[in-house]
């Protein structure tokens, strides 16, 4: 199988995972907190119709840091595992987390005018502009990105690496937001 082709199936399948585990950190904070929590594919809601703010704010801030820490381990493991070429490509998947703030960051600025994602919410919770957390994320995404890309991907399987990655990336949303996510988790 080549390169290209295995690039793309590793973020088919990363898309829908990725999503799922943003997700369980929201479910996670709610469970801690008491809050019984729905997991449904492309958010989590709740039983319960007044949360304390304080808590509903550390529900959004879970599902935010579970994506971050997940993508901050990847970057940290890319850089200091330089060994075998498998292993960096796990360790930049896992870096490409991050990715997910760039995309939100495009989406709050171009698609829901900044009135969607959890960024937007957590900043309009802490009363800052909201697309505050939403830029600053994205632009830290935006450079570790780049850096897996231009600096951690070998040269000599990187054009294969983008081209698979940003094919598998679309093609694995579109799977789990518009087929199998509303499938398994209405």
């Amino acid at each position: 199988m080549s390169k290209l082709v295995s690039f793309f199936f590793l973020f088919l399948f990363l898309t829908p995972i990725g999503c799922l585990l943003h997700e369980m950190g929201h479910c996670l904070a709610a469970e801690y907190y008491g809050v019984k929590p729905i997991l449904h594919f492309d958010r989590t809601t709740t039983f319960v119709k007044d949360i304390a703010p304080k808590i509903d704010l550390l529900i959004i801030v879970w599902g935010i840091l579970s994506t971050l820490l997940i993508g901050t381990f990847g970057f940290i493991m890319a850089i200091l595992k330089r060994t075998s070429s498998n292993l960096i490509i796990l360790w930049v998947s896992l870096a490409f987390f991050w990715s997910r703030e760039l995309f939100n960051l495009f989406v709050s600025l171009f698609l829901t005018r900044g009135n969607y994602t959890d960024e937007v919410m957590l900043a309009q919770a802490l009363q800052i502009p909201k697309l505050t957390i939403a830029t600053t994320l994205g632009v830290i995404g935006f450079f570790i990105i780049t850096y897996c890309v231009f600096i951690i991907i070998p040269q000599k399987t990187r054009y294969q690496f983008i081209v698979g990655g940003i094919l598998g990336s679309v093609f694995g949303w579109i799977f789990w937001f518009h087929w199998l996510g509303p499938l398994l988790l209405p």
